[in-house]
């Protein structure tokens, strides 16, 4: 059973984190980044998301799990419990799309995971929302001198966009059903500005030897992955983009010195 949540948010380094914990030898995920579980397999059942976890022992990673197991008390099986002594690693996956789950569906992973590690990126949210459509682009198989302004403002007002960058509502759903003691928020800025201190904290948190990252030298941490295009922001979207999200950072900054939260990287 995981140990661990990474939770988003999209394109804002996740990508970086999930290769960069990998590495770790107390650590282990699934071979593929983005499980989707709770969002769009959660009808294949537990048995088949937890059986992601019970090779923690297996060197050559993960193998594919079975398309139907029927649901079943979690995290009960002998198995599940040697393998976890045994290997004494811990486990988790990062999915950004969690960051915007439903209510009841969050208030569900609490009920069986109540001592889940939450990790929690953000990102400049108008850096963010462009660098989503810019994703939204390749994968629509156009170029960004093929895409209008209307397509941007299109993506960025759509409600999937909006949702994720707005931190503070996202960070709300989860705090309601975890105490703020059990997340880590991190900022993508310090990928290039720090990461060594970064990933330590994460290491601290998920409940691993911060040391491994420091015989690690730091262009190797600093490493991006899955990278975008590196186009800027067009300025004739900036107005946009800022009528859309600077109640919703003013709002996040209101949460955190509500909570005592610090976000760090930023």
């Amino acid at each position: 059973m995981p140990d661990f949540l990474g939770i988003g948010a999209q394109k804002a380094g996740t990508t970086w984190l999930y290769f960069a914990l990998a590495h770790h030898p107390q650590i282990f995920m699934p071979d593929c980044k983005e499980v989707h579980f709770w969002d769009q397999h959660y009808e294949k059942g537990y048995g088949w998301y937890e059986e992601l976890f019970e090779d923690a022992g297996n060197e050559s990673g993960l193998g594919s799990p079975p398309t139907s197991v029927p649901r079943s008390g979690l995290g009960s099986s002998a198995s599940q419990q040697a393998s976890r002594e045994r290997t004494e690693k811990r486990t988790g996956e990062i999915t950004p799309a969690y960051a915007i789950l439903p209510a009841e569906r969050i208030a569900e992973i609490r009920q069986h995971y109540p001592r889940l590690h939450l990790i929690y990126m953000v990102r400049d949210p108008l850096v963010r929302a462009w660098s989503s459509a810019l994703m939204a682009l390749r994968r629509a198989e156009m170029r960004v001198d093929e895409a209008s302004d209307a397509w941007f403002l299109d993506h960025f007002r759509s409600a999937g966009s909006r949702a994720r960058g707005d931190y503070a509502a996202c960070l709300r759903a989860w705090l309601a059903h975890y105490p703020k003691e059990q997340f880590l928020l991190l900022h993508y800025d310090g990928i290039a500005r720090a990461p060594r201190p970064m990933l330590k904290a994460a290491a601290a948190h998920i409940g691993v030897e911060e040391a491994f990252f420091d015989a690690l030298d730091e262009a190797h941490l600093a490493r991006r992955r899955n990278e975008g295009t590196g186009q800027p922001l067009r300025p004739s979207l900036r107005a946009a983009l800022e009528e859309l999200y600077t109640e919703k950072q003013k709002d996040f900054t209101r949460l955190l010195k509500e909570t005592g939260m610090a976000v760090l990287g930023a």
